[in-house]
């Protein structure tokens, strides 16, 4: 697959990665999870990715978070801020 990001800039991903999410039986493994896991998704990632986020986190029966940082590219290119913060204050309750 040959396409741009949400930022626009390009994005290349293989046969290979497609190959193995298919073959993946990635229910079983989220409900076999059993630490802490916070997904932070960007805005701009687009409804394929966020929808398959969220219903991937339906699965985690651990402690869990999915926080969505309004405007940010997949890169979180002008949020990092936001991101780094939000991510600290997550390991400084679970680690």
């Amino acid at each position: 697959y040959v396409g741009k990001d949400a930022s626009g800039q390009p994005f290349v991903m293989g046969f290979k990665i497609w190959k193995e999410i298919a073959e993946l039986n990635w229910k079983n493994v989220m409900k076999k999870i059993k630490v802490p896991v916070k997904i932070i998704q960007a805005q701009k990632d687009g409804k394929l990715f966020i929808s398959f986020n969220k219903e991937a986190f339906h699965y985690i029966k651990s402690n869990k978070k999915f926080e969505t940082i309004f405007g940010a590219d997949h890169v979180f290119r002008r949020n990092r801020i936001k991101l780094y913060k939000s991510t600290l204050k997550w390991f400084d309750k679970f680690l």
